[in-house]
């Protein structure tokens, strides 16, 4: 028998697969950092707030000594201060920039008129005879308890705050110096703040600058990681918000009046050199490292 010889082509023979180990496939590296920046500017402004304060047993002499009081205050600022501006049929006046240099002040406002009344008890030993304060003028409850007699009279006060934004912190000295050396006259407090305008501006520089500041901590812990310089992409980021540091100088100083006794009290004096105002922001940023 003969061997038959048959021809195959080579597309009937099998496929032969080769077969290479596969790149092990890892995620991307992640990382979160946080960022910080905080600025300081010197203040610009100094926002004021007086009181006018009347307490007396006369109800009618404590809110005319009252009007006497409040008008001077007010003449005080409003001498200091540009006329207001009409806008849209309201009296504003502008905060800055500052529209006339020679006046100190550069806004002003009077708060609401606050009256009130409370009884007081005082035996005949303590009971005053103060300006106001006679028993002619008040409806009066006499008892006596062991001999003693006790008043029973009603107490009356007017008041009313000033607010006053000054942006010459000389002449702010001076007038609150002298002002609150008036009677009736009484200091709350002085806020030192910076104008909005400056503030947007720097809210913009210190978010920037918490940012950069979250790269500049993500390029350094991963840089040892790397031959080469790292490439970063942001894939979160959360705001922290800001932080803004601002200096009161509170009512720790005052000189304080009550016309239903005449006594008058002299405290320590204010602090007029204000520090400077920090603005801080942070953010927390994920950044991703691409190949």
């Amino acid at each position: 028998m003969m061997n038959e010889l048959r021809y195959r082509s080579p597309s009937s023979r099998p496929p032969v697969v080769q077969s290479y180990p596969r790149q092990p496939q890892y995620p991307p590296t992640e990382i979160q950092v946080s960022g910080e920046y905080t600025e300081k500017r010197v203040p610009e402004l100094a926002d004021v707030t007086l009181t006018i304060k009347v307490v007396g047993w006369d109800k009618a002499a404590v809110l005319k000594e009252f009007k006497a009081s409040a008008n001077t205050v007010v003449e005080a600022v409003a001498a200091l201060a540009p006329p207001k501006r009409a806008v849209a049929g309201a009296l504003v006046d502008a905060e800055w920039p500052v529209q006339n240099p020679s006046k100190p002040v550069v806004r002003w406002s009077t708060g609401r008129l606050s009256t009130r009344s409370w009884e007081e008890t005082e035996s005949s030993e303590t009971t005053s005879t103060t300006a106001g304060g006679g028993l002619a003028f008040v409806s009066t409850v006499v008892t006596t308890v062991d001999k003693v007699q006790y008043r029973t009279r009603r107490k009356y006060q007017s008041s009313q705050a000033v607010t006053a934004t000054f942006h010459d912190f000389a002449a702010l000295e001076t007038f609150v110096t002298g002002i609150t050396a008036r009677k009736n006259v009484e200091f709350d407090s002085i806020g030192w703040r910076i104008s909005t305008q400056t503030r947007k501006a720097l809210e913009a520089a210190v978010i920037a600058g918490a940012v950069l500041d979250a790269r500049s901590t993500a390029l350094k812990l991963i840089a040892p990681l790397s031959d080469e310089e790292p490439r970063l992409r942001a894939l979160e980021i959360v705001n922290g918000g800001a932080a803004v540091v601002q200096h009161y100088a509170a009512a720790s100083s005052r000189r304080a009046y009550d016309s239903s006794n005449g006594r008058e009290e002299d405290e320590p004096k204010i602090n007029f050199e204000p520090e400077p105002i920090s603005h801080q922001h942070n953010v927390s940023i994920k950044w991703v490292v691409e190949e």
